[in-house]
């Protein structure tokens, strides 16, 4: 428990009661929506949500080095029970044949929405060059596709040229604020040095580093570096019970050995 206690955000606690209450969260999707796309318009980037035709809506269209992001934003918080979870990696992985809606209906997953969302708005490049005011005749250099989620993530989930990252991970890089880690050097001094990866969060923002950052999400390297396995023991009666867990700070005193 205390190395749970020390680890947990309030935030993230809160939407999870939320959800097992059944308290409505419907008004965290819109806010989602707008945080992100404050976010990058106020790192000095261009970017609008896209709704000219009610069956195709995109979250955010990202205007980067003449390259379209095309944006899905996902608010599904933190799954509480095993079949969230379970639905929440078919969405991830893109596999929509073991989703459903409430009504026992196949939902798209989320690559499926993000492909068919810009391969329309890439058939009518019309609508894009109007929102943005670009020249008649312009065409992007480059296109990606990007799902952003409130859910933190553990791990890379990438499919061809679909990235999946977390809003807390893109804060980093669109804040311009790189992870750091303190360390002691030779003379006994403490020393600030930035996270492998974290590069891509100095100077001017460029599509090369924005596709870095996401093809790296160093955020998780840092971490899964840092992790390690434990083992607590707890003893009823006359059974000795050893249960894993996984200390993503082992360094942190949290949890102390022996009798203490």
């Amino acid at each position: 428990m205390p190395a749970l206690i020390a680890n947990s955000s309030v935030t993230r606690s809160l939407m999870s009661l939320f959800g097992s209450k059944k308290i409505s969260q419907a008004s965290k999707g819109r806010f989602h929506e707008q945080q992100f796309i404050k976010q990058v318009r106020d790192a000095g980037i261009k970017a609008y949500p896209i709704d000219a035709h009610a069956n195709y809506q995109c979250d955010c269209v990202i205007l980067l080095d003449d390259c379209l992001i095309f944006t899905e934003l996902k608010s599904n918080g933190q799954p509480i029970y095993y079949g969230k979870y379970y639905q929440q990696v078919c969405n991830i992985v893109g596999d929509s044949s073991l989703i459903h809606d409430h009504n026992n209906k196949f939902m798209r997953s989320y690559f499926q929405q993000i492909n068919r969302i810009s391969e329309h708005y890439l058939n009518h490049l019309d609508v894009i060059i109007k929102e943005f005011e670009l020249p008649s005749t312009w065409q992007p250099k480059g296109v990606y596709k990007l799902i952003v989620t409130t859910t933190m993530l553990g791990g890379k989930y990438h499919v061809d040229d679909t990235y999946v990252a977390d809003k807390y991970a893109l804060s980093s890089f669109f804040q311009r604020i790189p992870g750091v880690i303190y360390q002691t050097n030779e003379n006994g001094k403490m020393a600030k040095n930035i996270i492998d990866g974290f590069e891509c969060c100095e100077g001017e923002i460029t599509i090369d580093k924005f596709i870095d950052y996401l093809s790296s999400l160093p955020s998780i390297n840092a971490v899964r570096k840092n992790i390690k396995k434990l083992t607590y023991s707890v003893r009823f009666n006359e059974k000795l019970v050893h249960h894993p867990y996984y200390d993503s700070w082992a360094f942190g005193p949290y949890i102390r050995k022996g009798n203490d």
